[in-house]
């Protein structure tokens, strides 16, 4: 199956408000780059701010032949990636001529409606 590696490293989420400060979230994508590379190394500025938050692996691509099946091409991984939705639903096939489907939540809108 072919996969595309996205290395997702969620920091900086705290519940709730503290101190009277308004909660933040840091997203940090880091496209092309081996993630078993990343884990052997252990660049500080990665680890450093995944011990107050999270660093995952995340797969592109979907099942090939199936219906989420997708080019790991970075418009449309991305496009995944942050609606929680394949291409056969979000509709963005490439990185030019976008017709994307904004019936679709991303997590942008998502974080902003739960404020």
């Amino acid at each position: 199956m072919r996969k595309n590696i996205i290395l997702l490293i969620l920091s900086l989420i705290f519940s709730g408000t503290i101190n009277g400060k308004t909660r933040k979230a840091v997203f940090i994508i880091a496209d092309g780059i081996p993630a078993d590379q990343i884990e052997r190394l252990k660049p500080p500025a990665i680890f450093d701010s995944s011990e107050r938050g999270a660093y995952s692996r995340a797969y592109m691509g979907g099942e090939i032949g199936g219906y989420s099946q997708t080019a790991t091409i970075s418009a449309i991984c991305y496009t995944s990636l942050l609606t929680s939705t394949w291409v056969n639903k979000h509709n963005v096939t490439g990185n030019e001529n976008l017709d994307p489907n904004y019936n679709y939540w991303t997590l942008f809108r998502i974080a902003k409606e739960q404020s």
